[in-house]
């Protein structure tokens, strides 16, 4: 080869990736700083928000044990069922999914069962997701137009599935006694070395993957080795350009932290309840959740050194199919969101006021949970620019 044709060959080729450079999208910074709207409704402990397509909220709240449509723009609200175990009932209220036909589905934790509620506000019927050679009830986190449902086997459920190593798989499900199909396998948080008196499942602040599914069946994934994302189409993976970040020292504050908010969120069996059985799930005592008892569970358990790029959080994906990923933050830091295209690039960077929780997205809204000073639960709007 000819010493010039080497050199245009060569120019040829910083010419191609500097195209390439220009053309991949930049990273947009944002920052929110005060909500368009406040819900005046006071909630203990928010574990679902969903967005109907009238403007109007669903919102369930977990230790209230209720389920409330929240009009933003009158500032009203009204309950949608009740709590029990009966028939439209439910007990715990936990997430609410996007369902085929208008419809949202609710995990209805306390029970054990999901439930349907239909476009006109009323829950028409439940079931118990049980899938053969599963010994766990899964939760679903999306659903495609066939009706097949996606859902992440727990842990302690995944060698009868086949689990492989610190990694559990992701089903599709189809209908009534259909065998299940792997669709892949993501990381989960790391089993605790050794044996332990009691204590977290698994060794906090490990990397994990986190990952949501949306109305095509579509899966979107964030992996935490190197932090990337992928997309799981009908054509194969597209995979996103790996994204930096800091690596975070654990302190003694992140521990606490971390182990007071698993035990807020965790429930207990056997204890019974006002409208439980007494096999049925309840939250924590008041006696677990003391100071003292998670200062002990602190002492009992190993924690990773450092944080993993992201946080555990569930991650959110919005109507127009953004994927939002919480960054790793040190605890009174600003809440920082990653913000990923259809093809996994980086496209915002979204920064939250202090003390904000996101929680769900809607058309061009950010919802958020802040405690107020008497410690109750208040949800914010934030107006996303477009």
């Amino acid at each position: 080869m000819s010493h010039r044709r080497s050199v245009a060959l060569a120019l040829l080729t910083v010419a191609t990736c500097a195209e390439a450079v220009a053309q991949a999208p930049a990273v947009r910074e944002i920052r929110l700083t005060q909500p368009n709207q406040v819900v005046k409704e006071e909630f203990t402990r928010i574990a679902g928000v969903f967005e109907l397509p009238d403007g109007r909220l669903l919102v369930s709240d977990r230790s209230d044990e209720r389920v409330v449509v929240v009009d933003l723009g009158g500032s009203t609200s009204a309950p949608l069922g009740r709590s029990g175990s009966g028939p439209s009932e439910y007990r715990m209220p936990g997430r609410l999914i996007r369902w085929p036909g208008d419809s949202v589905l609710l995990v209805d934790e306390g029970n054990a069962r999901l439930g349907i509620i239909s476009p006109n506000l009323r829950i028409v019927r439940s079931f118990v997701l049980n899938v053969p050679g599963v010994p766990a009830t899964l939760v679903p986190r999306g659903v495609d137009p066939e009706g097949r449902m996606y859902a992440q086997v727990p842990r302690w459920a995944a060698e009868a599935v086949g689990r492989r190593g610190d990694s559990v798989p992701i089903l599709r499900i189809g209908g009534r006694g259909a065998q299940p199909d792997i669709v892949t396998w993501v990381l989960v948080l790391a089993d605790p070395p050794g044996k332990i008196r009691r204590g977290l499942p698994y060794v906090p602040f490990t990397p994990q993957d986190v990952w949501a599914a949306n109305s095509r069946g579509e899966l979107v994934i964030a992996r935490s080795g190197d932090y990337h994302v992928e997309w799981l189409t009908g054509n194969g993976v597209v995979r996103g350009p790996k994204v930096s970040f800091k690596a975070l020292p654990v302190t003694e504050e992140d521990k606490f932290d971390h182990t007071k908010s698993f035990l807020e969120h965790s429930s207990i069996g056997g204890r019974g309840g006002a409208n439980s059985t007494p096999s049925g799930l309840s939250p924590l005592p008041s006696e677990m959740l003391t100071r003292a008892s998670i200062e002990q569970l602190v002492k009992d358990n190993a924690f990773a050194s450092v944080r993993p790029p992201f946080t555990d959080d569930m991650p959110l994906l919005s109507p127009a199919g953004r994927f939002w990923v919480q960054r790793s933050s040190a605890i009174g830091a600003a809440p920082v969101w990653d913000v990923f295209d259809g093809v996994g690039n980086p496209v915002q960077r979204v920064t939250l006021p202090v003390g904000r929780r996101g929680i769900a997205l809607g058309r061009n809204a950010l919802y958020a949970i802040v405690v107020d000073n008497e410690g109750f639960e208040r949800l914010e709007r934030y107006d996303l620019p477009k």
